[in-house]
This record gives structure tokens, C-alpha cells and sequence, in this order.
């Protein structure tokens, strides 16, 4: 019986040691909170995006992309959301007169009375004859690729990605919060999220709002989606031109689609000796087609690239190009500067001077004005009369922050409109001694 009770008390013994051994284990367990941040996607569905195009009451400018202008009229994607009217017959008092509600534009072009958009996936067009009185006209679904996301990490999101269940309207960053052993590796999102390359994709796309960092990219200049040439439209999808027939807007047909190049990111329209012309950049290289009768598009040649990573414009003799360094893309390698090619055989252009810039996009020509947008560096303004560039003279608007410009004549003004960080900006440069800034359009964030 002794033997017994001196096991129990043993037992009991050890029982209670190997409890406070592992008491002490867990109080002096190592242990740290990690904070990272995941991406969650706000679907819009396929019948809720179909049914959104609307002509509304103006709204407040906040994210201007593209502007078109027509009969002293201005047109201003305002990206992913649609498209702004503003009555600029008074351009020293440009008027917010309407909004046509295109979930998921950032493209846009007019042609006649009609206006055409992309909505995500589908081309949408308007009535805007009356621009007081814009008309809803036709929708043609599947014209423009779903939008590719696979630039994003899988850690960062909680869930893959489902187009099926419709379009993507935007990414919401949350924060999310993990406990972990001390010696264990932390989140894959906290040790190896590069927020600043996503986040260029994203502004790229139009998904996250550009209050806090302005990233106009793709903008301006060669990033178009389509091009309207007669009465063809042609449209970027994937590593197709696909040409359609908009001579009546309310029975738009598809009518062919040519291979060019997977990688296929932009057209250009050209036109040269009662000549049109399309520049299909692929980021390495560009290809030249002449645009023949029934959109029928006959390869001229191909050059290294200057519209894939570059904006581009052109008059009957030379290309003048905008390169900026895009950090996480195929673009990377890009000096940022100002080149200008002589272009009297198309897919032979010839280099003829070139200048270092500090961030060079959107440019406009008027003659032997050359106007280049180099974001906080301002609004360079270059007489091309002597295309060698350290031979130029240059005006320059230092306080100008734009993506683009648009050149227009009103009453025999000549007109600059600049697609700023904070608004549209407009300005007389009928002197280019003497620009005068005649209006802001001021945007306001949410």
C-alpha cells in the first residue's frame, strides 16, 4: 500500500513539473503582429455595365484622361466612369454641361455627329449632335479583350480573380493583420510587395484613383484602344486590328480582323498625300499599314517602335516621339526624352536629332510649333523649323504639370488645352511670345 501511494504521489509530481515546464513554454513564446495590405476587386456584373450608358446632368471632374473636341465643344474622359460635355464656345468660361455615364471608358472619338467610347469589353456610341441633348444610340458587345490582371500577384489577393461574375470596377486596398512565431517568415505580402509597380498597372487601367500619386502613363498619344478612319473603326484586340463598319451607327458591323503582333497596345492614325495610314505599336516594334477601300489594311513595313512605349505624332515629313521610362513593364529600359525622326519612307524612318527630358507624354504640333508635356518639368514649347533639336528655340510654361495637349482655332485664336494633374488648362498661344492662360476646369478628388 505504501509503494502505492508513494507512485500516486510521484506521478502527481511529475505531472505537475511537465504542466509548469509547459506553463512557462507558452508565457515566453515569441510572438510579432504583422500588417500587410490585399487587393479585393468590386465586380460590376455584365448586365449592370450593359445597361449604364446614360446621358446625366454634369458632374464634377476628378480623373481626366482623353479629350476630343468638336464645334467648340470639349469631350473629357473622366477614366472609367465616361465622358464630360463642357460648352467652351466662351473659352475664357468653358460650361460643364452634361455627363454620359460609360462604366469602365478611357477611350474615346467622334466622328460626324456621333461619339464613340469603349465600356470595358463593348463599344458604345452617342448621339452628340446637340450637345445639350446627347442621345444614347447603339452598344456592340465583345468589340475591345477583357482586361488582364495577371500582373498582380496571387498573394495579394484573397481570392483569384473571376471574371464570370463580370466586369472589375476597381480594387479596394484592405489591411489585414497576422500573428506570427518570431521565427517564422512573415507574409509573402509584407516582405515582398513592391507597392509601386502595381500600382502603375493599376493607374494604367484606371482602377485606383490617381489622387495621391498622378501616373498619366497611358494617357495620352499612342495609348489608343481604336482609331476612326472614314467610316471604318479599328479596334486593338490582343494581337488583332479588327476593323468595323460605322457608317450607321445603329447597325455597326464587324468586318474583318488582321494578325499584327501579340502584344498589340496601340494605333495610331496617319494621313499623308490624301493617304490614311495606321502605326500598330507592339511595344518592341510598329508596323505601317495603308488603310485601301473597305478597310482592307495592306502591311507597308515595320520599324523598331515608337509608338509601343512611345507617343507619337506626325506631319507629312517627320515623327516627332515622346519616350518615358514605364519602371515595371516591357518599357523599362526607355531613356526619357524627345526624338524626332524623318519619316519619307514610312518604315524606314531616319533619326534626325534627339533631347534627354525629364518625363516626357502627350505632344501636339501646330505648323512649327511642336508642344511637349513633361509632367512636373512643365510645357515645353519648340519651334521645329530646324528639326536639329540643340538648334531649336523653346518656350516653356514651368508651372504646367499635363499629360496632353489638344490644339484647336476659335475665332482665329489659336487655342492650347492641357490635360493637367489638377484640371484642364487653357491658353492663347496665338503669340507664342505672349501665352496667356485663359481658364482651369478645376477637378475635385473624392
Amino acid at each position: 500500500m505504501r509503494e502505492k501511494f508513494i507512485v500516486i504521489i510521484f506521478s502527481f509530481l511529475a505531472f505537475a513539473l511537465v504542466a509548469m515546464l509547459s506553463s512557462s513554454c507558452t508565457k515566453d513564446k515569441c510572438e510579432e503582429v504583422y500588417s500587410y495590405t490585399v487587393l479585393e476587386p468590386v465586380y460590376l456584373t455584365y448586365g449592370e455595365f450593359r445597361s449604364g450608358a446614360v446621358a446625366e446632368g454634369p458632374r464634377p471632374l476628378e480623373n481626366i484622361g482623353k479629350v476630343a473636341y468638336k464645334n467648340r465643344y470639349l469631350f473629357a474622359n473622366e477614366i472609367n466612369q465616361g465622358i464630360h460635355v463642357i460648352d467652351n464656345r466662351d473659352p475664357n468660361s468653358p460650361v460643364p454641361i452634361a455627363f454620359l455615364a460609360v462604366p469602365g471608358s478611357m477611350d474615346l472619338g467622334i466622328k460626324g455627329n456621333t461619339l464613340y467610347a469603349d465600356s470595358f469589353t463593348d463599344l458604345v456610341t452617342f448621339n452628340v449632335g446637340d450637345p445639350y441633348n446627347c442621345d444614347y444610340l447603339s452598344r456592340v458587345e465583345d468589340v475591345f479583350p477583357k482586361r488582364d490582371y495577371s500582373f498582380i500577384p496571387d498573394y495579394k489577393l484573397e481570392a483569384p480573380l473571376d471574371q464570370t461574375l463580370g466586369v472589375i470596377l476597381e480594387f479596394i486596398e484592405s489591411e489585414r493583420v497576422a500573428v506570427l512565431p518570431c521565427d517564422s517568415t512573415p507574409h509573402q505580402a509584407d516582405i515582398d510587395w513592391e507597392p509601386w509597380v502595381v500600382d502603375d498597372w493599376l493607374e494604367e487601367l484606371g482602377t485606383i484613383s490617381a489622387d495621391d500619386e498622378w501616373q498619366p502613363a497611358f494617357l495620352s498619344g499612342s495609348s489608343k484602344k481604336f482609331s476612326i478612319v472614314d467610316d471604318y473603326l479599328f479596334a486593338v484586340d490582343e494581337g488583332y486590328l479588327t476593323s468595323y463598319r460605322i457608317f450607321n451607327p445603329m447597325n455597326i458591323s464587324k468586318i474583318d480582323s488582321t494578325f499584327v503582333d501579340w502584344g498589340l497596345s496601340s494605333i495610331q492614325p496617319y494621313h499623308r498625300n490624301n493617304v490614311n495610314y495606321l502605326f500598330a505599336g507592339s511595344g518592341s516594334n510598329t508596323f505601317f499599314y495603308e488603310v485601301r477601300s473597305t478597310a482592307d489594311l495592306h502591311n507597308i513595313g515595320k520599324t523598331r517602335s515608337f509608338t509601343g512605349c512611345d507617343n507619337v505624332i506626325a506631319d507629312d515629313n517627320r515623327a516627332y516621339v515622346t519616350s518615358r521610362n514605364f519602371g515595371s513593364d516591357a518599357c523599362s529600359s526607355v531613356d526619357p526624352q524627345l526624338q524626332i525622326f524623318q519619316i519619307d519612307t514610312l518604315h524606314l524612318p531616319q533619326p534626325v536629332s534627339s533631347t534627354f527630358m525629364t518625363n516626357p507624354v502627350g505632344l501636339g504640333i501646330d505648323g512649327n510649333q511642336l508642344f511637349v508635356c513633361d509632367e512636373d518639368d512643365g510645357l515645353h514649347i519648340f519651334d521645329v523649323s530646324n528639326p536639329i533639336i540643340n538648334q531649336m528655340s523653346e518656350n516653356r510654361l514651368p508651372n504646367v504639370t499635363g499629360s496632353d495637349v489638344r490644339l484647336f482655332e476659335i475665332d482665329g485664336s489659336k487655342l492650347v488645352l492641357v490635360i493637367g494633374r489638377d484640371g484642364l488648362y487653357q491658353y492663347d498661344y496665338t503669340s507664342t511670345a505672349n501665352i496667356e492662360l485663359l481658364s482651369i476646369i478645376h477637378t475635385q478628388p473624392d
